[in-house]
C-alpha cells in the first residue's frame, strides 16, 4: 500500500489543465490500462468508478507532463479463464475485421450471450435468469471455472464512463481494445516484448507481423468510423427496400 498525494479526479477538467495534463494522454492511459488488464491478464478491477480511479502528474519534460494512474479499492477484482480471455480477444477482432465471417462472429458471440437482440417465445424468464447466473461464473464442460463475465462487462461500463468524462472518443477506446486483443493472443515471450513496446517501457520491437496486425486493427476501426454514417444514411432506404421486396414476394 502506498500513500499518494496530489490526486486528481478524472472528471476534474480544471485540475487536469492546471497540472498541464492533456486529456488525450489521460484517456490513452486509462483505456490502455483497463484493456490490458482484461485482454492480456484476464484480471480486471471490479469497481472502477470516478471515486476509485484518479490521475496525477507522473513526469514532466520538454514535451509537457505525462499522467500517472492511481487505482483505489482493490477489494473486488473479476477474473476470467485464459480460454475465455482469448475468446474475448477473438470476438473483438472479428467485430471490427471486414474479413471475419458472419458465422465466426455469431459463434464467438454465443460464447458469452445470445447473438440476437430478441428472445424467441421458447425462452422463459427462468432461462434468462440462468443465463445471468452462468455469466457470473461460467463453466466449461461443468468443470473449469470460467470466471465472472458479467462483472467484467460491468467494469467495462464504468471505464467507458470515465473516458466519456474526458471526452475520449469511442473510436480511440475501440482502437485500444483491438490493440490489446492482438497482443493478448500472442505467445508469452512475444507478448512480453509487445507489451513493453506499446506501453513505452522497452526498446526492443516486436516482430513486423505483430506491428502490422496492430496497425491493421487500427485501420479497421478507422474504416468502421467512416462506414457508420453511411449506414445510418442508407438504413431507412434499405429497410424500405426489404419491405417492398417482401410485399412483392408475397403478392
Amino acid at each position: 500500500m502506498e500513500y499518494m498525494e496530489d490526486m486528481l479526479k478524472v472528471s476534474d477538467s480544471e485540475g487536469l489543465e492546471r497540472s498541464h495534463l492533456d486529456k488525450r494522454d489521460c484517456g490513452d492511459l486509462i483505456a490502455d490500462v483497463f484493456s490490458e488488464m482484461l485482454l492480456v491478464h484476464g484480471h480486471v478491477h471490479g469497481d472502477p468508478h470516478n471515486g476509485n480511479v484518479y490521475l496525477n502528474v507522473n513526469s514532466c519534460g520538454k514535451k509537457g507532463c505525462k499522467p500517472g494512474l492511481i487505482l483505489l479499492d482493490h477489494g473486488l477484482y473479476h477474473n476470467i479463464s485464459d480460454n475465455m480471455r482469448r475468446d474475448v480477444c477473438k470476438l473483438l477482432i472479428a467485430s471490427v475485421s471486414p474479413f471475419a465471417s458472419r458465422a465466426q462472429r455469431e459463434r464467438l458471440a454465443r460464447r458469452f450471450a445470445a447473438a440476437k437482440q430478441q428472445l424467441p417465445d421458447s425462452i422463459s424468464v427462468k432461462d434468462v435468469g440462468d443465463c445471468l447466473v452462468a455469466m457470473h461464473g461460467q463453466q466449461e464442460g461443468g468443470k473449469e471455472e470460467e470466471g465472472n463475465m458479467l462483472g467484467v462487462l460491468h467494469s467495462l461500463g464504468y471505464t467507458r464512463g470515465l473516458l466519456n468524462s474526458l471526452r475520449y472518443s469511442e473510436k480511440l477506446r475501440l482502437k485500444s481494445l483491438v490493440k490489446f486483443a492482438y497482443i493478448g493472443l500472442l505467445e508469452e515471450e512475444e507478448r512480453r516484448v509487445a507489451l513493453a513496446y506499446y506501453c513505452g517501457e522497452g526498446d526492443m520491437k516486436p516482430s513486423w507481423l505483430v506491428r502490422a496486425r496492430v496497425s491493421l486493427g487500427s485501420l479497421y476501426v478507422d474504416f468502421l468510423a467512416l462506414l457508420i454514417p453511411v449506414l445510418l444514411f442508407l438504413g431507412p432506404f434499405l429497410f424500405l427496400y426489404e419491405v417492398l421486396r417482401s410485399f412483392v414476394f408475397f403478392w
